[in-house]
């Protein structure tokens, strides 16, 4: 009763039938939401891959719905789609390989392009989801999530505008493409509809459980950052009535890989990182800004808003770390005192880079987790949403490789955020590892709902080769000489996290 009590009394918006229901136990339900909510220590556990496990990818697609974790696309030839169960009834701890079946849709279509509108003819179609990666997957409910955007050639190549309805049935699931209309009229898929609308490495954020919020993205010659608003009730895109003054408004400028979250206690969007350029590895750089956007009470203002009410809260410190030469050893600092404990360290900044991940964990605390092609990172930033400053978490556990464009979910009344896969550079391949994150991390908990890995095979460590790549690209910087020394310990710090 005393857990009990304290739980209610400490956090009183906590579900704890949802909670407890996980845990069993109510020291451990409070525990692990005083872990998320002061974010002090965060612990990595590496997780056993099965028979079933998801391939090595990159830009693959990653959304909770449910009691279930769905993993699926990429840059792979494998179309399955991976189902893991949360649930204690999932005796074998392991992912579901389940093929999709594809729905036809009713088209209506003149069978001449000269005949009258009557003589239109209705027929069922069954339009084929195309290969993608670098799309955004967006829950809309327990079994629904809607698929949009990615590339479909190699290369960074062929962006689509392409929306497909993922609806999962227990052990069976299924696509349907959406043939989405403007709501002006007009085929959002002519040419100046298609360009508007294609990009891949964008966000989606579903606002007021309907509106699908689509923010910056890449396309094969460079990034954007225009926003589309997709109305997921009646799959229309949105108009949006933009004063003049938007074009003179404060906006996050062009933008791929950065992340977005709602912060509904401050009814604001919180904006983090990213970087430009049409390539992951090879243009662009990245970027440490954090911006917010106030969300409107009505969502007939959302266009106006997502245009033109953009704060900087955080300036990108890339220019002001060229100036310093953080050393460490790869793993966040603890926190410190000094005069410059506001800034990021070099290694830090890594978290911001493109195709990191965020999620806000708990009221006031944001996690921002691995980024960046150039090099990789495999660090941990923390976020304070109420006092707007980055936190320093302590790391447990033994670090993963470094990696970007990855697939990740926060599984909340766990305490855990899930990660599999994606693009290390420092090894110049994908990978298939999985890891936890455990939020509770000083409380020393055991993971029930997968397999820990224990094995004590440590990390590979990046290649001579490798090492001289990244030189080869740092030096080729025209700013290299205010900081060679800084980027250079940026190698050896990631070269000994990953012998740890």
């Amino acid at each position: 009763m005393f857990w009990t009590r304290l739980l209610r009394e400490q956090f009183p918006q906590t579900s704890l039938e949802k909670v407890c229901s996980v845990t069993k136990d109510p020291k451990e339900a409070f525990l692990v939401e005083a872990g998320a909510r002061d974010l002090n220590s965060v612990k990595w556990i590496r997780l056993e891959q099965g028979n079933t496990w998801p391939s090595n990818r990159e830009g693959h697609l990653c959304a909770r719905l449910g009691n279930f974790i769905v993993i699926t696309g990429g840059f792979t030839d494998d179309d399955d789609v991976y189902v893991y169960d949360l649930s204690a009834s999932n005796t074998s701890k392991t992912f579901a390989r389940i093929r999709p079946t594809v729905e036809a849709h009713q088209v209506q279509e003149s069978p001449d392009p000269t005949s009258s509108p009557q003589a239109a003819v209705s027929h069922l179609a069954s339009p084929q989801p195309l290969f993608v990666y670098g799309a955004s997957f967006t829950a809309l409910d327990s079994n629904r999530a809607v698929r949009f955007g990615g590339f479909c050639s190699g290369g960074y190549s062929s962006e689509i505008g392409q929306v497909v309805l993922f609806t999962l049935n227990g052990t069976s699931a299924s696509w349907r493409v959406i043939s989405c209309k403007l709501q002006s009229g007009g085929d959002p898929m002519s040419q100046d509809g298609s360009l508007r609308l294609s990009r891949a490495y964008h966000t989606a954020t579903l606002l007021f459980d309907r509106y699908l919020l689509i923010l910056g993205g890449m396309q094969r010659s460079e990034s954007t950052w225009e926003p589309v608003i997709l109305d997921t009730l009646t799959w229309t895109w949105l108009d949006q009535d933009i004063p003049p003054s938007a074009a003179t408004a404060m906006h996050p400028s062009n933008r791929h890989g950065h992340s977005v979250i709602v912060d509904p206690v401050r009814n604001r969007l919180m904006l983090f990182g990213g970087g430009d350029g049409s390539d992951l590895l090879r243009s662009g750089r990245d970027n440490t800004e954090v911006w917010e956007c106030s969300l409107p009470s009505q969502h007939n203002d959302l266009g106006v808003f997502v245009s033109t009410m953009w704060n900087c809260l955080q300036e990108d410190q890339i220019a002001t770390i060229l100036g310093y030469a953080n050393g460490g050893n790869g793993e966040m600092m603890t926190g410190h005192d000094d005069n410059n404990s506001h800034l990021l360290t070099a290694v830090e900044a890594l978290c911001l880079g493109r195709c990191h991940s965020a999620f806000r964990v708990s009221r006031d605390k944001v996690v921002i987790a691995f980024g960046s092609g150039r090099p990789s990172t495999n660090g941990i930033l923390g976020y304070d949403l109420a006092k707007n400053v980055f936190w320093r978490p302590k790391i447990l556990g033994k670090l993963p490789l470094p990696r970007f464009t990855f697939a990740s979910v926060f599984l909340e009344e766990y305490g855990y955020i899930f990660f599999h896969g994606g693009f290390s550079s420092q090894h110049g391949s994908s990978i298939a590892d999985g890891c936890f994150l455990d939020l509770a991390g000083s409380f020393n908990r055991a993971c029930l709902i997968m397999r820990k890995n224990s094995s004590a095979m440590p990390n590979p460590t990046p290649t001579n080769a490798t090492a001289l790549q990244e030189l080869e690209f740092l030096y080729s910087d025209s700013r290299i000489g205010a900081r060679s020394r800084s980027l250079l310990q940026y190698l050896q710090a990631l070269a000994q996290g990953g012998q740890q």
